[in-house]
């Protein structure tokens, strides 16, 4: 369900639907989304209007393959932006 999510987000008005859609929907369409979207974060994190979503995903959800992946994300503000938001809200000690 909702395979489309990923190719719409890449787009400015697709992103401001899934950002309607991720901040109204009840939580059992929520989940939908992120169970859709949470193996795309690395086309995710380089698209200018997917970092919202992004950050609200990574709040949500754990992306363990985040924090392996840091080192190629250097460079990439966005990726900043993003990895302090996961170690804010949903990192553990072992992990980081």
């Amino acid at each position: 369900m909702l395979q489309f999510l990923p190719n719409y987000i890449a787009k400015k008005e697709g992103s401001r639907v899934v950002q309607t859609l991720i901040k109204w929907a009840d939580e059992k369409v929520k989940h939908i989304a992120f169970d859709t979207l949470k193996s795309h974060w690395k086309e995710m994190i380089r698209g200018k209007y997917s970092v919202f979503v992004l950050k609200v995903l990574v709040r949500n959800v754990n992306i363990p393959e985040l924090v392996d992946s840091c080192d190629t994300l250097q460079g990439i503000y966005e990726a900043a932006v993003v990895l302090d938001t996961f170690v804010k809200h949903t990192a553990t000690g072992d992990q980081i």
